[in-house]
């Protein structure tokens, strides 16, 4: 269709801009949602597929993705523009009602699909059990908030799964870098993981023992 081919090249010229002035710009990321979204859903019919899992969906989208020079884009970030291009309409009228300060700093696919979800679902980070400290060689427990563990929820396990389907070889490094990337595609989703940083404790007042009252008798 003649729409879909000016959708994709609108696409395709504005990842281009983005490549080039090295800034994220939400229009520019929603005309290539826009694009992937139609490679998607072709990739989707050509394959038979339902969801978009299994190998031939994947060969068959990635082949799109070459041939419309979107195939830099990582996997994290197309995964998280995807959703939002699904939810564009609420989204937008989510953005139309934010502060332009605010507005203007949510201009990632990212940012703004956390910060959405969170604003208009109040989803929140998952709650962290304390977990046992271990000693360190001192005997004394180890302390601190960057010791618990983390919980991970199915957005990021769905994330890493996409990915490792997406990118599977035999190089674990590569593999590595993918599933790192995919659970951790910004600083928002590492601090989501994250337990709120503990109120600060005031300081312990030194109590001072009262002076002792000087003699004015003189010892002889």
């Amino acid at each position: 269709m003649t729409e879909d081919v000016d959708q994709i090249e609108l696409g395709r010229q504005a990842w281009q801009r983005l490549q080039e002035h090295q800034r994220t710009a939400w229009a520019d990321w929603r005309a290539v949602g826009e694009a992937l979204k139609i490679g998607k859903d072709a990739a989707l019919k050509a394959a038979n597929a339902k969801s978009p899992h299994g190998r031939t969906y994947v060969r068959i989208f990635g082949a799109w993705l070459r041939e419309h020079g979107l195939d830099e884009i990582r996997s994290a970030h197309r995964y998280r523009l995807l959703m939002c291009i699904e939810n564009i309409a609420a989204i937008e009228a989510w953005r139309a009602g934010l502060p332009e300060r605010q507005r203007d700093r949510y201009n990632h696919p990212d940012s703004i699909w956390f910060a959405w979800r969170r604003d208009l679902h109040g989803e929140q980070p998952r709650a962290m059990t304390r977990p046992y400290r271990p000693p360190n060689q001192s005997g004394k427990c180890v302390s601190g908030r960057y010791h618990r563990a983390l919980g991970f929820d199915q957005d990021v396990v769905r994330r890493v799964a996409v990915a490792l389907r997406e990118h599977w070889c035999n190089d674990v490094y590569k593999l590595a870098r993918v599933v790192l990337e995919a659970a951790f595609p910004n600083e928002d989703a590492l601090r989501a993981l994250l337990p709120a940083d503990p109120p600060a404790k005031p300081a312990a007042q030194q109590k001072l023992s009262p002076a002792r009252p000087r003699s004015n008798s003189l010892h002889r």
